[in-house]
């Protein structure tokens, strides 16, 4: 039977890889939603349809850009993703290779505490998962 330390370990790593699933959808909605964007005024231009809807089109390809550069979802999928592997780790060990309560909740807390200092290295805006010496 999984220990309560165990469950709190696993509740959050299922917690991160949700925030990790959601910022990666994100990512892709918004590349997607910029492709299409920008491909519906390069077609509007062309055929010489309205100015006023081609220019819409095209800046809100440029804001989706803007916002996935700025926010950058790609960057906190990943650390997400690191934080919720790197829990599981744990858990596991925990669980199954005789890992005592003690350690483990140690390095529960080191792990939370270096992925939050880690946090600016994954999400500066425009560098996916870009990390500085």
């Amino acid at each position: 039977m999984a220990s309560a330390l165990s469950e709190k370990i696993e509740n959050q790593s299922e917690t991160d890889q949700k925030a990790g699933r959601r910022n990666h959808l994100t990512d892709c909605i918004c590349i997607i939603g910029a492709i299409v964007l920008s491909n519906a005024a390069a077609i509007f231009a062309a055929l010489g349809l309205n100015s006023v809807l081609t220019a819409i089109t095209t800046s809100l390809s440029g804001i989706i850009i803007t916002v996935q550069t700025t926010m950058n979802f790609r960057g906190r999928a990943a650390w997400y993703f690191l934080k919720s592997a790197k829990l599981d780790s744990i858990s596991l060990a925990l669980d199954y290779e005789g890992l005592t309560e003690p350690l483990a909740a140690k390095q529960f807390r080191e792990t939370e505490v270096e992925m939050e200092k880690d946090w600016a290295k994954f999400v500066q805006g425009g560098r996916a998962g870009a990390k500085k010496g």
